[in-house]
């Protein structure tokens, strides 16, 4: 796996050195500055993450966008962790707040509405953030994750592909 490093709005990659508590605390640290105790915005909106259920005092989005199958977690059967997700989650705020960015090395990030969401696939990374516009002129974090098989990938890329062709009409 390649990092577009040439991206100066992109942090690296996170490292997980084995403890998962300690690493899973640090991930909701990075978490809660990025979405709870700081705003993030979107098209002049601020992005939430959904708090409409907590898991272990954390809302429900933070393990959406850090584990897998995560839409099916309680704690009698607990979703697994996916690193290549954790590993990206400061890259979340800095995709969304860099989508519209002049700089060369923003401009490979997709902008696309499908299915009554906002989609921003930074393809050079593989990397997909979807959010949803509320009643209240706001944003919520539905998922954020990394496309690590091919055709996922490519049908993002169509996915895109076919709303410009729609906007462009």
């Amino acid at each position: 796996m390649t990092s577009y490093t040439n991206c100066k709005h992109l942090s690296p990659l996170l490292d997980f050195d084995g403890d998962w508590h300690e690493f899973e605390n640090s991930l909701f640290t990075i978490f809660k500055r990025d979405f709870l105790d700081n705003n993030t915005y979107f098209k002049g909106c601020i992005v939430h993450p959904r708090k409409h259920r907590f898991i272990r005092g954390k809302p429900e989005s933070f393990f959406h966008i850090t584990h897998k199958n995560s839409t099916h977690y309680d704690l009698n059967n607990p979703a697994l962790p996916d690193f290549d997700r954790c590993k990206r989650l400061e890259w979340i705020k800095q995709i969304i707040e860099h989508h519209g960015c002049k700089d060369i090395c923003c401009s490979g990030i997709k902008y696309y509405f499908k299915d009554g969401r906002d989609h921003l696939l930074f393809e050079e990374e593989r990397y997909l953030v979807v959010l949803e516009k509320t009643n209240n002129n706001s944003y919520h974090l539905i998922t954020a994750f990394y496309c690590q098989y091919n055709n996922a990938l490519r049908k993002k890329i169509k996915d895109y592909y076919q709303y410009k062709t729609k906007s462009a009409m």
